[in-house]
């Protein structure tokens, strides 16, 4: 979730909390402030209506000016009965309406002298209607909900457009530094936004990005003339130990010693040009590319390795008839397919079976061999052999998956029923 819309999540939920704790604190303060002003006109009728009975001193004969409803009864004998004014909601069957309604009942005793001069107690009930209170206090919190959800709503979509003008500048620095990659060194600009805190930012990744440029430009350089002064010295060990085991009176011995230390000068030698390669790789260093049919390039590939496949007296068997076009460096093409065939052939056993198919969608090599020394998940990782082979530097399989994830290329290994698979799956290749 962006933060821009988290954050105005989180506005939104404290303001409906506000807002619905506020309704519900404004619906019990009104409604109180109702009930209060409702006690008070009631007691203040009990005072007129106490008034004029004891001046007129006849119950019959009391004019009744307010519009509530009184109810003037002899003071009952219960020992129950409350001679202090007693205030409580009741509700009333309406007539007019055919339905319960709500009332504030005031009931208090009240002694009355008559001309006899013999002082009664009265009990006198007081009801005053409340549900035109209630239909006011309801139309009230109604248009308070109305009002504030129009503000609530009017309040995120401004908050909503002004965070969204806010970030803008750092929505242009996160596209920036998506766009930025070391090869090309396309520095990051460093723009005025006017928000001190995208200012330090676009600052500081200008400065990391430019570092990185610059490391990587530096590791570039060391990398390229190390490799070159490194080859240069092992061709000349090469060429001077052929000359040396070609010399007159050398015994076994020591043709032996010179013929390790040749070997391990080729595999110097071969193991610098694959680290040279695997760093190209991920320089992005082959970026040209063109259509290739890698059917074809298997088929010239066995060719080549005819020899190595005799030798071994290996059985190919092959269903080329139609394969993958892609899109990719030829040079990393020719690497590719080299390294799959040679790795069927190096990894095979004697009288052993190569088998490669495609289709429009893949290709799979299967070869016979014994099964893999180590876990399956590591095979493609760096100086990781899956077989015992001493001549093997661990780096084929390696090139083959930098190889392919450069070019958008699914591989996968599988070992079942003694053969090894290595399969290639072109999820955007066209027939």
């Amino acid at each position: 979730m962006k933060l821009l819309n988290k954050t105005n999540r989180y506005y939104f939920t404290a303001a409906l909390i506000v807002f619905l704790v506020g309704t519900g604190v404004f619906y019990l303060m009104l409604n109180h402030i109702m009930e209060e002003e409702a006690n008070e006109q009631l007691l203040s009728e009990k005072a007129h209506i106490c008034s004029d009975l004891d001046k007129l001193g006849d119950v019959q004969a009391h004019f009744l000016t307010a519009g509530d409803r009184v109810e003037i009864t002899l003071f009952p004998s219960s020992p129950a009965a409350k001679k202090e004014d007693y205030l409580r909601d009741t509700t009333l069957y309406s007539l007019e309406s055919k339905e319960d309604l709500s009332f504030r009942k005031l009931s208090f005793m009240h002694n009355i002298k008559g001309a006899d001069g013999i002082t009664t107690p009265y009990l006198i009930t007081i009801t005053r209607p409340l549900f035109e209170t209630d239909d006011l206090i309801l139309t009230i919190v109604k248009s308070m909900l109305i009002l504030l959800s129009l503000l609530l709503g009017v309040m995120f979509e401004v908050n909503r457009r002004i965070s969204k003008k806010l970030w803008k500048p750092f929505y242009a620095t996160l596209n920036q530094a998506e766009n930025f990659t070391v090869a090309q060194n396309n520095l990051m600009n460093e723009t005025k936004t006017g928000i001190q805190e995208f200012d330090d930012l676009n600052k500081v990744l200008k400065g990391m990005t430019r570092k990185i440029s610059d490391d990587y430009r530096n590791l570039k350089d060391f990398s390229e003339n190390a490799s070159h002064e490194i080859q240069t010295p092992l061709a000349i060990i090469k060429a001077k130990l052929e000359l040396l085991i070609q010399s007159d009176g050398l015994k076994e011995g020591q043709i032996k010693l010179i013929s390790e230390a040749y070997e391990s000068a080729g595999r110097l030698s071969k193991l610098n040009q694959a680290l040279i390669l695997l760093t190209r790789i991920g320089n992005n260093q082959f970026a040209e590319t063109r259509p290739i049919l890698l059917n074809e390039l298997i088929q010239t590939k066995l060719t080549h390795f005819q020899e190595l496949i005799a030798h071994q007296h290996l059985l190919v068997e092959q269903d080329l008839s139609q394969g993958p076009e892609i899109s990719i460096h030829p040079v990393l093409a020719d690497v590719l397919i080299s390294n799959l065939v040679g790795n069927a052939i190096k990894h095979n056993q004697e009288g052993g079976k190569i088998t490669v198919t495609s289709d429009s969608r893949e290709i799979r090599f299967r070869n016979t061999g014994p099964a893999p020394l180590i876990d399956t998940n590591l095979l493609f990782e760096r100086f990781r052999k899956g077989t015992s082979s001493s001549d093997s530097l661990g780096l084929g399989l390696a090139i083959v998956k930098q190889i392919c994830d450069s070019a958008g290329i699914l591989i996968r290994y599988t070992f079942e029923d003694g053969f090894h698979t290595l399969a290639l799956n072109f999820p955007l290749a066209s027939s």
